[in-house]
């Protein structure tokens, strides 16, 4: 994500990513948020990131990124926030979403789509559909490759990418 942000915001949260300044180059403070508390958790199913950007309109601001890797629904994810309370007050954070799930319909559009996440969301739609078949996860790996070579992609780039799918 830190390698394409710019992509990662356009794809999933295109109407903040729009507000962003893209000719200032966004700082990653991924220290600092440790330094908070957040920072993932010690199975690596959560990456946080904590990313100041400079906005269109001038001013600056930090954008939280919460990613959890889930093998099943949750009910509770829409409604992803962290509160603390102490002594009547209350601080939290409540952080938009965007779920994997929810591009299902729209195969056709992603497979047009240049973004990366677009393709990582292929990719992610296609497993969950092949489950633990074999042959039809090799089917979908394949449409995959042959589908980023018709992009344009080069095979160092392909590699990477199916090294952030697995």
């Amino acid at each position: 994500m830190t390698h394409a942000f710019r992509a990662f915001m356009a794809f999933f949260f295109s109407e903040l990513g729009a507000q962003v300044d893209w000719s200032a180059r966004p700082r990653f403070l991924d220290k600092e948020l440790a330094g908070i508390g957040f920072g993932g958790a010690p199975d690596g199913m959560v990456a946080d990131k904590l990313v100041e950007v400079c906005l269109r309109n001038g001013s600056v601001q930090w954008v939280l990124i919460h990613i959890e890797v889930q093998a099943q629904r949750d009910t509770s994810l829409a409604s992803h926030a962290f509160h603390n309370q102490l002594l009547g007050t209350v601080m939290g954070i409540s952080f938009a979403t965007a779920k994997l799930l929810d591009f299902a319909a729209q195969a056709d559009a992603l497979m047009a789509s240049h973004n990366p996440f677009a393709l990582v969301t292929l990719a992610h739609l296609r497993t969950q559909q092949a489950g633990h078949d074999p042959d039809r996860l090799y089917a979908a790996r394949w449409q995959l490759t042959k589908l980023l070579y018709e992009h344009g992609w080069s095979k160092r780039r392909i590699i990477v990418l199916f090294k952030v799918i697995n």
